[in-house]
């Protein structure tokens, strides 16, 4: 019971986006709170895969709870800059946020509706979460083992 009660319990992640590069864009996506352990376990399917089938493992969650935003000025620029305590957009890789967060909160930011599709991918080395809205592919940067280990600590 005690287990059932941590698990619905909901984390919110924002990811810069690698991909498009035209502005600077994040995804928040909510993660139950055994997330990271079950991206752990198929990380270590992916790696067994590889070793044993000789080729790559990868493995696609369709429906991932996100939504991708764009950033629309410095300022909730800096202030994510300042959360994830890093000084240059290419070094932000992701910050934790609190569930009840507005992103808009942040400053001018706009959120992209109408994705018909988010995935989080997951091979041997991290991974990474994925949208579609029909015309345009929105990829994040890779959350790798390193960062996975720190975070399940």
């Amino acid at each position: 019971m005690g287990e059932y009660k941590a698990n619905s319990q909901t984390r919110h992640l924002l990811v810069r986006l690698q991909f498009p590069t035209h502005e600077p864009m994040v995804v928040e996506a909510e993660f139950s709170a055994g997330f990271l352990e079950r991206v752990w376990k198929l990380m270590l399917i992916c790696e067994k895969i590889r070793r044993t089938m000789h080729g790559p493992g990868k493995v696609v969650i369709e429906d991932a709870h996100c939504q991708y935003v764009s950033i629309l000025g410095d300022t909730p620029i800096q202030r994510l800059l300042a959360m994830a305590r890093v000084n240059q957009w290419q070094l932000l890789q992701s910050v934790w946020i609190p569930s009840d967060f507005l992103v808009g909160r942040l400053g001018q930011c706009r959120v992209m509706a109408g994705m018909r599709r988010s995935q989080t991918i997951v091979n041997e080395h991290g991974f990474w979460l994925r949208g579609h809205d029909g015309t345009h592919e929105f990829v994040s940067v890779t959350l790798g083992r390193d960062w996975i280990l720190r975070e399940l600590g």
